[in-house]
């Protein structure tokens, strides 16, 4: 896991951190680990626009069959696109992705 935090795009650093964030399911002991491992690589005392935004969408997913919450996701899409970071997004969900895979082996 340090490995895929070392060759993160240093502008999907801070969104991996939201994501992380934002994740209550993990172990306390893997999301510190990861936490760690990202502030290695840049402030995360310091939550960028961008973080900010995933975390927002992330919160109002749970609400995604309502309107408002719809127009609060499109808003923060718009946002993240506005400052070239939605692919970022995609980098932080394919980490999310791969780490959700390794737990499912562990387990197994």
């Amino acid at each position: 896991m340090a490995d895929d935090v070392a060759s993160l795009p240093v502008a999907a650093v801070q969104l991996v951190g939201a994501a992380i964030a934002t994740q209550h399911d993990l172990p306390p002991a893997l999301s510190a680990f990861i936490m760690a491992k990202l502030a290695l690589r840049t402030d995360m005392n310091v939550v960028s626009p961008a973080a900010e935004s995933l975390m927002r969408m992330r919160a109002f997913s749970a609400y995604s069959d309502v309107e408002f919450a719809q127009l609060e996701i499109q808003t923060q899409h718009a946002l993240l696109k506005a400052i070239a970071l939605d692919d970022k997004v995609l980098v932080a969900g394919a980490f999310m992705s791969r780490l959700a895979n390794r737990l499912a082996d562990a387990v197994l």
